[in-house]
C-alpha cells in the first residue's frame, strides 16, 4: 500500500512522516526538514529516520556553502550529489534489509520531469511493501498519473 501525506507548503508534510514513523515504530526512510539560518528558510537537510543522521541536501541558490557539489538546479534552490548518493544509500540498505514500511519525504517537480528521487521511488514501486511518501498538494494528481500509483490512502495534513 501507498500511504500518501499531503498538504500545501509548510503545512506540516514532513513533521507527519516522522510521527508516523514515530507512531509505528518500524519502517525506515529519509525525511527533507527545513533549514533556517538567523530566522531565514535557506534549504534543507536530508535525514535518515532510524539514525537521525543526516546531510545537507539543498540550499536556496543565495546561501550556497563553497565547496557545495550541485547535482540540480531548479527555480530558486540548488540540490546535493552528495545528498542524492544519500538518498540512494539509504534506500538500497532499507532493501537489503527488507525494512518496511519505507517513508520517502517530498515527491514533486523534480520527480515529475525524471529526475531527483524518481529513479528511489520506481524502484520502491516495483516492490511489494508499505511505503510513505510526501507530495504538496498541488502536485497529488500529476504524481499519481506520473507513477501510476493504483492502491493508495491519502492521509493529509
Amino acid at each position: 500500500m501507498i500511504y500518501i501525506v499531503t498538504g500545501g507548503i509548510n503545512s506540516g508534510k514532513t513533521t507527519k512522516l516522522q510521527s508516523l514513523y514515530k507512531a509505528l515504530e518500524t519502517g525506515d526512510g529519509f525525511i527533507l526538514p527545513k533549514v533556517f539560518i538567523d530566522g531565514n528558510y535557506v534549504g534543507q537537510q536530508i535525514i535518515r529516520i532510524s539514525t537521525e543522521m543526516g546531510i545537507p541536501f539543498s540550499f536556496k541558490k543565495d546561501y550556497i556553502p563553497a565547496c557545495w557539489d550541485e547535482e540540480y538546479s531548479f527555480d530558486v534552490y540548488s540540490f546535493s550529489r552528495k545528498g542524492f548518493e544519500f538518498a540512494s544509500e539509504t534506500i538500497n540498505s532499507i532493501l537489503s534489509d527488507n525494512i518496511s514500511p519505507v517513508f520517502v519525504d517530498e515527491i514533486g517537480p523534480l520527480e515529475l520531469k525524471e529526475m531527483g528521487f524518481f529513479k528511489i521511488l520506481s524502484l520502491l514501486l516495483g516492490k511489494e511493501q508499505n511505503i510513505y511518501i510526501s507530495v504538496r498538494e498541488n502536485l497529488l494528481n500529476a504524481v499519481i498519473d506520473k507513477f501510476r500509483i493504483k492502491d493508495y490512502e491519502i492521509i493529509r495534513v
